[in-house]
């Protein structure tokens, strides 16, 4: 509800995610539905831009912006970060006053895809710190060749848009998963709400 998500009317288990513009207006409509007995997949409205998700929520004076790879992983980190907080030690521990969470200081935004970022969303990034999630994604063959991940070579191509750009962040991080930047152990698309359902309470 936070981020605009709604069951669709027009079909049975579908949801209607509304992406959003650089200036936090409404620019996109995904629909997450199943096609043709495929898993479930999240569908752009044809003829409009792409958008990113959580941009609702977009607070500019917070000092970080953590990035997911789809608007469920963006959803679940947002609800675990509004109900944790850091103690002296710094570990993390429960809290019921969001004014005191994690959430205080952190913006969480997602894109819809690994490799969608337009560059008009890069001034949002200027002096923040910003950590890249994408999912754990395995390296796959194609066309006879190996290539790598779609979530590493996603936040690749982020950190290259963020090195180049005018008024860069003030640090950039990313997930590795693994040292090949994947873990092997771990499906292939294994990605940040599956680790916080399997060790939220590790997590917390």
């Amino acid at each position: 509800m936070h981020w605009g998500a709604a069951r669709s009317i027009l079909g049975r288990h579908e949801w209607i995610i509304p992406g959003y513009s650089p200036t936090r207006e409404i620019n996109q409509l995904y629909r997450y539905a199943k096609l043709s007995g495929q898993k479930r997949t999240l569908l752009a409205s044809a003829d409009l831009q792409h958008g990113l998700f959580g941009l609702c929520q977009f607070d500019p004076d917070k000092d970080e912006v953590w990035i997911c790879e789809g608007p469920w992983d963006g959803m679940a980190l947002w609800e675990l970060l509004r109900t944790v907080k850091a103690n002296d030690d710094g570990n993390l521990v429960p809290t019921a006053a969001e004014a005191s969470s994690l959430l205080k200081r952190i913006n969480v935004l997602a894109v819809p895809g690994s490799n969608v970022f337009p560059e008009v969303y890069l001034p949002l990034l200027a002096g923040k710190r910003v950590v890249l999630l994408y999912d754990n994604d395995h390296p796959r063959e194609v066309n006879g060749k190996t290539v790598e991940g779609s979530g590493l070579t996603g936040m690749k191509r982020l950190c290259g848009l963020l090195a180049n750009a005018e008024q860069p962040p003030t640090e950039v991080c990313w997930l590795a998963w693994g040292k090949e930047g994947y873990d092997p152990h771990l499906e292939s698309g294994y990605d940040v709400r599956d680790a916080l359902t399997v060790g939220g309470s590790n997590t917390a």
